[in-house]
């Protein structure tokens, strides 16, 4: 097992991932890497995630951001020599976080993510990055992040999902996404993918342009619904479909499902992009 602990936010450079290679799973799988930083002013860069996501400000974090926090320890853990996959067009496919309670933006946070194991995909192989915030001795956030990486080969099977709940619909609005929101929104989250800057680099990657990041859409969806989120434990589970292409029109609709809240991003052809619920 491989123990990264920092005492600062490591900075991981777009050329680090760019070169980062990988030596592939060379018929194993992942071997257990973390990283941990104690003590994390969870304040500096919040004003601009809140704007750019569109949350109101607040003393009280998105319940997104903490995600976003430790994104610098996701890099440190992708460009570590133990990890054998390139981190350059890996593709965020779900998401599940487990609040315990609302976080102060006041409060020191300890951050310690991780990631061990694999499975086979149609187009590649997936794996579970995990993310876990403690206050003193609590836990009060966790994560799993499902990632695709399409540098190993696919086993070519379809898999099929659970039949999607119906949502009563409540809200419905369009966004309308610039080109430059990519560009805009890593510059706040420090997520430098180049599928989501240009379509150029996208292009490299097999996407027709560039696509939006899928946390900034979970966050976006999450800043729709904030009046209706609890102070109690929420949970919320995402999936995503099919990418956001930039620059798009799509549109957000939330309702109440049979138990908790749904919300989904559809694209121009009624086709949709991400489902998820909060409960």
């Amino acid at each position: 097992m491989a123990l990264m602990e920092f005492d600062q936010s490591p900075e991981i450079s777009l050329w680090a991932l760019g070169t980062k290679r990988g030596r592939g799973l060379q018929g194993g799988t992942i071997p257990r890497v973390e990283a941990s930083l104690r003590g994390v002013d969870a304040r500096q860069g919040l004003a601009a995630y809140q704007r750019v996501c569109g949350f109101p400000e607040s003393a009280v974090l998105p319940l997104t951001w903490p995600q976003v926090l430790a994104g610098p320890l996701h890099m440190a853990v992708f460009c570590h020599a133990d990890f054998p996959l390139s981190p350059m067009g890996i593709v965020h496919v779900s998401n599940g976080i487990r609040q315990e309670r609302p976080i102060l933006s006041d409060e020191p946070l300890d951050l310690r993510v991780s990631v061990e194991g694999h499975r086979a995909a149609r187009k590649g192989i997936e794996f579970d990055l995990i993310t876990e915030v403690r206050s003193g001795a609590d836990r009060i956030w966790s994560a799993r992040t499902t990632i695709l990486s399409r540098a190993e080969k696919g086993d070519g099977q379809k898999r099929e999902r659970a039949p999607e709940p119906a949502l009563d619909v409540g809200r419905s609005t369009a966004w309308a996404l610039g080109e430059d929101l990519g560009r805009r929104y890593a510059a706040v989250s420090g997520d430098n993918n180049p599928i989501h800057l240009h379509p150029l680099t996208a292009k490299l990657f097999g996407f027709p342009r560039h696509i939006i990041h899928g946390m900034w859409s979970l966050a976006r969806c999450l800043a729709e619904v904030d009046d209706d989120l609890s102070d109690e434990p929420i949970s919320v589970e995402v999936g995503f479909r099919r990418p956001i292409l930039l620059p798009s029109t799509v549109l957000f609709e939330s309702g109440r499902l049979q138990t908790g809240l749904g919300f989904r991003v559809r694209d121009p052809r009624g086709r949709d992009c991400l489902v998820g619920r909060v409960d």
